[in-house]
């Protein structure tokens, strides 16, 4: 499950469309906003999640606000129970010459790049840190108490006698099937 903000247009869309290709559900976080931050569509993001079918959602507020950005993620969760990747891309640009620069225009850049990438991982973060939680649960009851010692094995106990094992990955739960392969 994938969270993309700045979703619906450029690379936004691309990384939505490769994430979705290889399986996760993807909630497209986009207000249809300008590049230069003017105007809106609400549309944009409903349009491209049905274009991608059941597995995306749509949600189409600004998330420069906590309580926007919290409400994404809530989405996120009800909709797909959980969240495994934030993708932080909405972004506005108002280039200027800092002596003809407004500083409404600086604001209005920092609150889109930089306050709505704080709030948007401000909310996920402990969603992102449950979801590792059971994964390492998941993994523990899959190997046993007999095996759980080998992944916590500190790497100066490595020997060529002893080399260190690789982690498992033989479950569907180990790791999504849209993650790539190593």
């Amino acid at each position: 499950m994938a969270l993309v903000t700045g979703g619906a247009r450029g690379v936004g869309r691309a990384i939505v469309e490769a994430l979705h290709a290889r399986g996760a559900a993807v909630v497209i976080a986009d207000n249809g906003t300008a590049i230069d931050g003017s105007g809106a569509d609400p549309k944009l993001a409903p349009s491209v999640a049905a274009s991608l079918g059941k597995s995306a959602a749509a949600f189409g507020e600004s998330i420069a606000s906590p309580s926007a950005a919290a409400a994404a993620v809530d989405l996120a969760v009800r909709r797909f129970g959980g969240l495994d990747i934030v993708v932080n891309g909405a972004a506005i640009l108002r280039d200027n010459f800092i002596f003809k620069a407004e500083p409404e225009n600086w604001d209005a850049v920092i609150r889109t790049n930089l306050g709505a990438a704080y709030h948007v991982l401000a909310a996920a973060t402990p969603v992102l840190r449950e979801a590792r939680q059971i994964r390492a649960r998941r993994r523990a009851l899959f190997l046993g108490p007999h095996r759980q010692h080998r992944l916590h094995r500190p790497a100066s106990t490595a020997t060529t006698a002893n080399p260190p094992m690789p982690a498992p990955r033989p479950a569907s739960w180990a790791s999504p099937a849209w993650w790539p392969s190593t």
